[in-house]
């Protein structure tokens, strides 16, 4: 993860499986590992993408990293649970 940080500008596309299979562990699993990349692997400048699906598909966001607090409000979009 912390190589990532290196290349910049990026962009860094999340594809998130919210399906009932997803219950339990392999959620927790899946959230952790992108909560980690876009906190330690990430810089302004770097775009970060997070689609969502199940039945259907969402764009949960799509933005263009600017500071450390806009991190933190991505990662309280990152799904919790299917």
């Amino acid at each position: 993860v912390q190589g990532l940080r290196d290349v910049t500008p990026k962009t860094l596309v999340f594809v998130f499986d919210v399906s009932g299979s997803m219950r339990g562990e392999l959620m927790r699993r899946a959230r952790e590992a992108t909560i980690t990349i876009l906190r330690e692997g990430t810089s302004p400048g770097d775009r970060v993408v997070l689609y969502t699906f199940g039945a259907g598909y969402q764009t949960v966001f799509d933005e263009t990293l600017q500071n450390e607090a806009q991190k933190r409000d991505l990662i309280a979009k990152v799904p919790t649970a299917p």
